[in-house]
């Protein structure tokens, strides 16, 4: 009602390899009702990889989703949603013409990079409803957090950071 499609964006291994998740044909289901995105081929961080291991990761995921959808893929998300400069132009290279990252917020600027709002298993079935119909101060006030986590993260460095949000979880 709301003119929103969903994407989801798939990790080529867990689908092939791991009974919890989605097999192909599952998968290929869902391409009437949203959006098949590429998630890499192994969720490995792109920003460990070689330049020959990030084009390979890439390729393999975008084969596999055009794969189900039977229709070019254009879209991915970031595993972990960490990426760069090197990272984004890679995914260029790969065709993918836009990259989600994982900032939780409506996205206002242009460029391949997008932010992409999450559903995952935290969320209940009504949850996406909510967000589409949330007003200026839910977004202000989740910008707010955003931008004191991300703060705190740089401060602390990711490592640090990463263990004291594991440890309060």
């Amino acid at each position: 009602d709301r003119g929103l499609t969903p994407t989801a964006f798939i990790v080529r291994d867990w689908s092939t390899r791991d009974g919890r998740y989605l097999s192909a044909r599952a998968l290929g289901d869902l391409k009437d009702v949203c959006e098949l995105g590429g998630h890499g081929a192994s969720h490995r961080a792109l920003t460990s990889l070689s330049d020959g291991e990030l084009a390979d990761e890439l390729s393999a995921s975008r084969d596999y989703v055009e794969a189900i959808a039977g229709a070019p893929a254009t879209t991915m998300a970031l595993p972990g949603g960490h990426g760069g400069m090197r990272e984004l132009a890679a995914a260029e290279r790969a065709r993918f013409r836009l990259v989600g990252n994982s900032r939780p917020l409506p996205h206002v600027r242009a460029g391949v990079s997008v932010n992409r709002i999450c559903v995952n298993r935290t969320h209940d079935a009504g949850a996406p409803l909510r967000w589409a119909q949330a007003g200026a101060l839910h977004w202000t006030a989740l910008r707010s957090r955003f931008a004191a986590t991300a703060a705190a993260r740089r401060l602390m460095g990711g490592k640090l950071y990463g263990a004291l949000t594991a440890l309060a979880k």
